[in-house]
């Protein structure tokens, strides 16, 4: 089920991106697009050789989360090389399901697994306004999730950055602060 919050940001994102052309601005829009969704595919193999993604991804302790990722969470971070740049990477395994514990969640973590959001820093000057965070929502298999209208959700993903923008320290990361620039 999507939240108010939710569809309000994917509102805002579809009135953006209908009025960049009225506006005279012929720009790549800002996610979604094939050269988004080829990054986030090197990003993907760039993980999956490291045993971040994949069948035999490593695994850390579940632990309980929030509305928008699940009601259970594994998070894992590190650093990876995608395309010449090495950036640093936060990763979300999202858990869904009914009566869902984090520890029938750990006794069995590819029952419930139902998608991941990752974050990776990408070079300077890439998106200066949201951290230089690249974003993707993957899905278990590694494809990348779309909206409800369709958009791959590789990029600049207004809903996550939307979401992440109030961390403390201005460095769109909830959990601690050692990212900040």
């Amino acid at each position: 089920m999507i939240g108010t919050r939710t569809l309000t940001l994917y509102a805002a994102v579809a009135a953006l991106l209908l009025v960049q052309p009225a506006l005279g601005q012929e720009q790549a829009p800002p996610f979604g697009g094939p050269d988004q969704v080829d990054f986030a595919e090197e990003l993907w193999q760039a993980l999956e050789e490291r045993s971040i993604v994949g069948e035999d991804a490593i695994q850390t302790h579940p632990y309980a989360g929030t509305s928008m990722h699940g009601p259970v969470i594994q998070y894992l971070s590190g650093k990876v090389t995608v395309a010449d740049h090495t950036g640093t990477f936060i990763l979300k395994r999202n858990y869904r399901g009914e009566d869902l514990s984090v520890e029938e969640t750990f006794r069995n973590p590819l029952q419930n697994f139902d998608s991941m959001g990752v974050m990776f820093r990408r070079e300077e000057g890439y998106a200066p306004d949201s951290g230089n965070w690249f974003w993707v929502k993957f899905m278990p298999d590694g494809a990348v999730a779309t909206t409800p209208d369709g958009a791959n959700m590789a990029g600049r993903v207004a809903p996550c950055i939307g979401c992440h923008q109030p961390a403390e320290g201005g460095d769109f990361v909830f959990s601690h602060d050692r990212f900040a620039q």
